[in-house]
């Protein structure tokens, strides 16, 4: 299957790049403080924002093209690239000099410095999308792949060097770089014809197809970001950097997982889609990786959360109040994994509409669940678990939706979600069942933590060997060539 074949070439860089990254950020973390780094992540919530700017009309290409190739149109695919550019490139240098209109109104110098810095991080970034987009419509997955390693090599070499010297400022500009060269790289490597003028036919198009769905994926998303505004007004830059570990847990999924397997899902899927016509021909797409990720995820993140206080405590004790609700962030991974690969499919059955309802219900109560947990003082790790409870949430009604487009009855779907989320609830199970018989029986082993971990993985062995020998999954991606 080339979906598996593409997806360990772009999980490979994206695992590459995502070392470096993390790295990067845990060093980056000792350097500047928890103080620092919540001025920074606070204002980055811009990042966030400039994706409804984009009108989806990046996303749309992303959506359009794979089709209008399966349809065998690579002319009009074209024309669509070339709309979204122009429109693209102004839309990043209107939204870099609002915001840095908008921080001369900021009263603390430190925010002000860093809306300045993110201002030109979201102008560069808008035409960088887009070319990433159109990377990935066209299959183009070993050009992706180096770019990302060349984003995360400059992150890593400029970011950490200049913060250490220049602290936020430092910050900023290892940002900026970060995404510039990166840029760079792509545009000579996707050679695309910037028209004179706006086609907005086809822009209208993008925007109809494209902006339900950034809804879907920025209400999707929004649970951190949420998170992170909230403390960040209601509790200080402090506690909102202790709780960066939380959100680092989470946009390593992003990294790895949505662009490794969800950019390589969703051409292959909308392809299929295109040629076929057929919602069950193009389910595959989603239903193999989606099975794959139920059973071979849990035990990674199960033996991350038993590993992870003892790296934090050594490397970034600094930070060692976060630990707790990082450790519980780690299990949302789990619904951000399936989200990734089932969001396309979505968008093909033309339900986005309806999942967005759905999602927004979701997201916003989670949110309003979330303040309630940060005015209360009910600690870090209760708020990165409704933050878990969110993504669960948004990602069973995707789920749901996509079961019954396909034909199944209500009977049906439950069986898919629950052989889905079985073997996250078995390890959840398991891990507390580690945790306490390695606590009851040795609480003074010097090697606790990797005690526990075995232990953990021991006992979750025969689930994974057993849906193995009923899928065959991760065969098939170890002969994918």
């Amino acid at each position: 299957m080339n979906l598996f074949r593409d997806a360990k070439t772009l999980s490979s860089g994206a695992f590459l790049s995502t070392a470096l990254v993390g790295l990067r950020a845990v060093l980056v973390l000792e350097v500047v403080g928890p103080t620092t780094i919540g001025v920074w992540k606070s204002v980055m919530v811009m990042y966030f924002v400039a994706e409804f700017a984009r009108l989806g009309i990046s996303r749309g290409i992303g959506l359009r093209l794979p089709v209008l190739t399966g349809q065998q149109r690579s002319e009009e695919a074209e024309r669509y690239a070339a709309a979204a550019y122009l429109f693209l490139i102004l839309v990043g240098a209107l939204l870099g000099a609002s915001i840095f209109a908008a921080s001369f109104l900021a009263e603390d110098p430190r925010y002000r410095l860093a809306l300045r810095l993110v201002a030109i991080v979201i102008m560069v970034a808008q035409p960088q999308q887009f070319l990433r987009e159109l990377c990935a419509a066209r299959k183009m997955f070993v050009v992706r792949a180096k770019e990302m390693i060349v984003g995360s090599l400059v992150d890593f070499v400029a970011t950490l060097t200049l913060a250490y010297f220049f602290g936020l400022a430092g910050l900023g500009i290892g940002a900026i770089l970060s995404a510039l060269i990166p840029l760079l790289y792509l545009w000579r490597r996707l050679p695309v014809r910037v028209p004179l003028r706006f086609d907005l036919p086809r822009l209208r198009s993008l925007v109809r197809l494209g902006l339900p769905y950034s809804l879907m994926e920025s209400v999707h998303d929004s649970s951190r970001h949420t998170a992170v505004f909230l403390l960040a007004v209601i509790a200080g830059p402090t506690l909102t950097g202790y709780f960066a570990l939380s959100v680092l847990m989470l946009d390593f999924a992003q990294i790895v997982v949505q662009i490794g397997l969800g950019q390589v899902v969703k051409p292959h899927l909308l392809q299929e889609f295109g040629r076929a016509g057929s919602f069950k021909s193009a389910a595959e797409y989603f239903e193999r990786p989606a099975r794959l990720l139920s059973y071979a995820l849990p035990p990674a993140i199960g033996a991350a959360t038993f590993l992870l206080p003892g790296m934090i405590e050594k490397f970034l004790p600094k930070y060692v109040p976060g630990i707790e609700a990082a450790q519980v962030a780690l299990w949302a991974v789990f619904f951000i994994s399936l989200h990734s690969v089932v969001g396309p499919f979505i968008v093909a059955a033309g339900r986005v509409g309806v999942v967005l309802k759905i999602s927004m219900l979701v997201a916003v109560s989670g949110s309003a669940i979330m303040a309630a947990v940060i005015w209360s003082g009910a600690g870090l790790a209760v708020l990165s678990a409704v933050v878990v409870a969110t993504f669960a949430g948004i990602t069973t009604a995707e789920l749901w939706t996509a079961r019954r487009q396909c034909g199944n009855g209500a009977a049906e779907s439950v069986s898919f979600v629950s052989a889905l989320y079985a073997p996250f609830c078995v390890a959840l199970g398991v891990a507390a069942l580690s945790s306490f018989l390695v606590g009851a029986l040795a609480p003074a082993l010097p090697a606790a933590e990797l005690a526990v971990t075995a232990l953990f993985l021991i006992l979750y062995s025969p689930l994974l060997w057993a849906y193995e020998s009923r899928f065959s999954l991760l065969r098939a991606v170890y002969l994918a060539r």
